[in-house]
């Protein structure tokens, strides 16, 4: 709905596609990394400290914190 569009049943339509296929897209992320964290394999190692990183930043306080949870 960019440069002066006017909004139309078929823009909710679309809205709600886009939404539908997130919906589907995060369940199955959450099924692919359950899979993961059942097999303890080498990419959920990797995407555990993607997202330990990601968590703490750079912070040795951060880090210090949150290392009993993991």
């Amino acid at each position: 709905m960019g440069g002066g569009e006017s909004s139309s049943d078929n823009d909710i339509g679309e809205g709600f596609e886009a939404n539908e296929v997130a919906n589907q897209v995060t369940s199955l992320s959450r099924e692919y990394i359950s899979s993961l964290v059942k097999t303890g394999s080498k990419e959920y190692q990797d995407l555990r400290k993607m997202v330990i990183e990601r968590l703490i930043g750079k912070s040795e306080r951060n880090r210090e914190f949150i290392k009993p949870y993991f």
